[in-house]
């Protein structure tokens, strides 16, 4: 057997060993789980009703996303979706989708903490807008700093009822697997 490989650690410049043990717990607690899988979410309609409660709630209130008679003078002609709500809905929409559900019951993938969010904006949504969200597994590794606890990758991306994307994002997160892990 070889004594050690070669592995990216995230943050880490360049590479480091990994012992075999390591190695064998990489491949018990994330080798299996399906990278690059993807669904694609149902879609939800943004009301006039949600869209003034949404930035209601998140106090953004400014005329650009509350003032109907203002943005028709404006290049948009009419009041966008906040940013930040967008990326919320597609980071809160991850636990609704087939393959969140999927890890969890196929793979026993037991969610533990959120760890980082980004995302850029490419199309504004507007109210009566549907917002479809596309979920994908980009990435697994076993996190370097907490035993038997992995991180995985997110891609997330938000498409409009034309298939335009407007959103693209990442949502890291942390979980185990009970009884997979090797510590």
């Amino acid at each position: 057997m070889v004594a050690t490989a070669l592995a990216a650690d995230q943050g880490a410049k360049g590479y480091r060993q990994m012992s075999d043990d390591k190695r064998d717990e990489h491949t018990t607690i994330v080798g299996d789980l399906p990278i690059g899988a993807s669904s694609r979410t149902t879609g939800r309609t943004i009301s006039e009703g949600e869209f003034m409660l949404l930035h209601n709630l998140m106090g953004a209130m400014t005329p650009l996303h509350a003032n109907k008679h203002y943005m028709q003078s404006r290049p948009f002609g009419e009041r966008i979706l906040g940013g930040g709500i967008v990326l919320g809905l597609l980071a809160a929409g991850w636990a609704g989708s087939d393959l969140y559900r999927q890890l969890i019951s196929d793979f026993g993938v037991r969610w533990t903490a959120a760890l980082n969010i980004e995302g850029s904006f490419k199309k504004y949504i507007q109210p009566g807008d549907t917002l479809y969200m596309v979920y994908s597994i980009d990435d697994v590794r076993v996190s370097s700093t907490r035993p038997g606890q992995s991180i995985m990758t997110v891609g997330m991306r938000g498409e409009n009822q034309h298939e335009e994307v407007c959103c693209l994002g990442t949502l890291k997160a942390m979980f185990d697997r009970p009884g997979l892990s090797s510590n």
